[in-house]
């Protein structure tokens, strides 16, 4: 921990040049909200969220950090991968789809990806119909591309 705490990146903070998410709790007891705001600040394009509680851990009452999450994949991320949200039902209180059936991204490799991991939120909210269609739905596209790997993560 103490190495950790020595790390210093600040001058690094201006050339990151990919979509970030800073996400941090007011009460942090171990980093300070301070540090938080700092990065998203001295980031470029970095969107900041700050979250109620004072765990440092992010899965501690990960609801929040799950929905925040989510959120940012679905209103930030997929939309310039050309994937739109939609209104596909769900079974349980789980964030709806991301992925437009009819829009396809970049390439089938990125498209199965985009459904393997809404189908891994899914199943980690507790949605098992969700997930099976998603995870189903990503490892025929994966199949199709001849993405070996990634149709065996699909169907595991």
């Amino acid at each position: 921990m103490r190495m950790a705490f020595e790390i210093d990146i600040r001058h690094v903070l201006p050339s990151i040049s990919v979509p970030t998410l800073v996400v941090h709790r007011t009460g942090d007891r171990m980093c300070d909200v301070h540090n938080g705001r700092y990065l998203a600040d001295h980031i470029p394009g970095a969107r900041y969220v700050e979250l109620l509680g004072d765990d440092h851990l992010p899965w501690a009452g990960a609801d929040d950090v799950l929905d925040t999450v989510v959120g940012y994949l679905r209103d930030e991320i997929l939309p310039r991968l050309g994937v739109m949200a939609d209104d596909r039902p769900r079974t349980s209180g789980a964030p709806g789809g991301m992925s437009d059936p009819g829009r396809p991204v970049a390439s089938p490799e990125a498209r199965a990806s985009v459904l393997f991991s809404e189908g891994a939120v899914a199943a980690a909210s507790g949605d098992a119909e969700g997930a099976r269609f998603l995870l189903g739905r990503a490892a025929e596209i994966a199949r199709e591309a001849g993405a070996v790997r990634l149709e065996a993560r699909a169907r595991r």
